[in-house]
């Protein structure tokens, strides 16, 4: 479509790439981000993962990513393929496809590319003459199950290290025949392949980098035209070493690391010329242990940044002063729940002291805007609980310094390799009763706007996290009927009844039936993947969690 192509080439003007690239290679690549343009070029893990393919000798590298729902209309209608963002060439004219899903909700949107790229939707209908399909990102490292039946190799863990092992046995192997490749593949560490690893008795280990400097994260191109507009974005710091209860990153990317300072400084200074501002990326910023001297170097050479996340207990003055001084107008504080007690079942060492002097020293620097965000649903929560949250936002209010207080609140969504994935997630009646709770309570307050999680959206987003094969083809139902949030309920109706369910659990709204708790005698869909976490691990954690009074 001549519109779409006319966009893509603008885009790739504007674009400054950071850093030189081979032209060709005997074999190609095409990487895909299953959201748009905006998303996919704010995100480091593709633009890495980008990088390492675009070097290699053997291979050359194109991107793709979803067209903007007005152009996705049109190109339905006309019934015209998708062609690749660089080249404008058709998807089923490279060798790989990869695709880089750090979203459950994009799942979807992946199956969209798929159909108007004209692969084959389930690897088993495809040919040897069809492009190898590959995944990798965050939600295949957690979880690939859902998305499984669709992929020949999914990437498990961090891919920098595995793409380049799975490029060169490429080069080395493939003979156009698909099936040899693959079973040499599924040697590799780090690599799942579901054909031949389905039945699999033994574990995959994921791929891990050992030290963050052998393989920098950063914003190998700029652009205006993302999600956060002119920045050079770099990651500092990998992995959490704070075990919140609820969160898959702190799991998933274990052990923690951070990039010498040395080395971020060479990278932002790379970076200067061609951005207006430095974005820090990092489960929690102001943990890395050199944040005021990084703070430092950055207002010396008068470079404006922004942070990733914030910890209360852990900011600083100079954090905050050099936030202000880059133009800051807010602040982020995660509390995530509202009593001691909550907080202490998720493992969120944070007090409400913490967070009020976190306030403080914002407004104290003439930051006067604060943002919070809460999690609701969380495993043991009452409503003592719930009412907390509404006090301590309430506190907050009463400092005379604060202008503006954002409240996000969003749905607790059990996830795979976290204590708490073995727990149900609750009711949306139970959760919209909640949410009802908190904003006519804090509507008494001034100058306070609450947003929060759609639980029907929340819901679908743990049916997939938590996910297995089966629940794929619960996919390709949806697709077929539309991304809104009927299709969903059409075609999760439509599988329960399918698997006999709906029968066992009359009375039990479906996607309720669906988010259901394991048992702990109950096998997880998902223990074949290694995190490399110590046996017994998450179930201590969650015993303990059980044990907060």
């Amino acid at each position: 479509m001549w519109e779409l192509t006319s966009r893509n080439r603008a885009l790739k003007e504007e674009e400054i790439y950071l850093k030189e690239y081979k032209k060709g290679g005997e074999h190609s690549f095409l990487l895909c981000y299953p959201n748009t343009y905006s998303l996919g070029m704010s995100n480091l893990g593709f633009l890495t993962i980008y990088d390492k393919i675009k070097s290699s000798v053997s291979f050359d590298c194109d991107r793709l990513f979803l067209p903007d729902q007005s152009f996705r209309e049109k190109l339905s209608l006309q019934k015209e393929n998708l062609l690749s963002f660089e080249k404008e060439r058709l998807m089923t004219d490279f060798d790989m496809v990869g695709f880089s899903i750090s979203f459950e909700l994009d799942y979807l949107h992946m199956l969209w590319m798929m159909d108007h790229g004209g692969i084959p939707l389930y690897a088993k209908d495809r040919k040897n003459t069809d492009p190898l399909v590959i995944g990798g990102g965050p939600c295949m490292t957690f979880n690939p199950l859902p998305l499984s039946p669709f992929l020949d190799i999914v990437v498990i863990g961090e891919g920098e290290g595995i793409i380049l092992k799975l490029l060169d046995l490429y080069h080395r192997l493939y003979n156009g025949e698909k099936e040899s490749f693959l079973k040499e593949a599924a040697k590799l560490e780090g690599v799942y392949v579901p054909a031949f690893q389905r039945e699999m008795t033994g574990k995959i280990q994921k791929g891990y980098l050992t030290r963050m400097e052998e393989s920098p994260a950063y914003s190998y191109i700029v652009t205006p035209n993302t999600e956060f507009s002119d920045m050079f974005l770099v990651e500092i710091s990998r992995g959490c070493s704070r075990n919140c209860r609820f969160c898959m990153a702190g799991y998933c990317y274990k052990k923690p690391r951070v990039m010498p300072l040395e080395k971020v400084k060479e990278l932002i200074l790379k970076g200067k010329p061609a951005a207006k501002r430095v974005g820090l990326v990092g489960a929690a910023i102001s943990d890395y242990p050199y944040i005021d001297e990084l703070t430092t170097f950055l207002m010396e050479e008068e470079i404006p940044f922004s942070v990733a996340s914030l910890r209360a207990d852990s900011l600083t003055e100079t954090l905050v002063r050099g936030l202000k001084a880059s133009g800051h107008k807010t602040i982020t504080i995660a509390p995530e729940a509202g009593s001691p007690f909550m907080r202490d079942v998720i493992h969120k060492n944070i007090t409400e002291e913490d967070v009020l002097r976190a306030v403080d020293m914002a407004v104290a620097h003439e930051i006067y805007n604060i943002k919070m965000y809460f999690i609701i649903g969380l495993p043991k929560e009452t409503k003592k609980d719930i009412e907390a949250i509404v006090d301590l936002v309430l506190r907050v209010r009463k400092n005379p310094k604060v202008r503006k207080l954002s409240v996000s609140i969003n749905p607790f969504i059990p996830k795979p390799f976290t204590p708490f994935q073995w727990e149900e997630m609750e009711t949306e009646k139970e959760l919209e009763e909640k949410l009802k709770y908190i904003v006519k309570c804090l509507k008494k307050g001034k100058n306070i706007e609450v947003d929060y999680e759609s639980p029907k959206w929340a819901k679908v987003q743990s049916i997939l996290a938590r996910g297995t094969e089966k629940t794929a083809d619960l996919l390709v139902r949806v697709y077929e009927n539309g991304e809104a949030i009927g299709s969903f309920k059409k075609g999760i109706r439509g599988y329960l009844e399918e698997t006999a369910m709906a029968e066992k659990e009359k009375g039990a709204k479906d996607w309720d039936i669906l988010t259901r708790g394991f048992s702990t005698e109950e096998p997880l869909p998902w223990d074949k993947f290694d995190m490399g976490l110590p046996q017994g691990f998450l179930w201590g954690h969650r015993q303990k969690s059980l044990e907060v009074k």
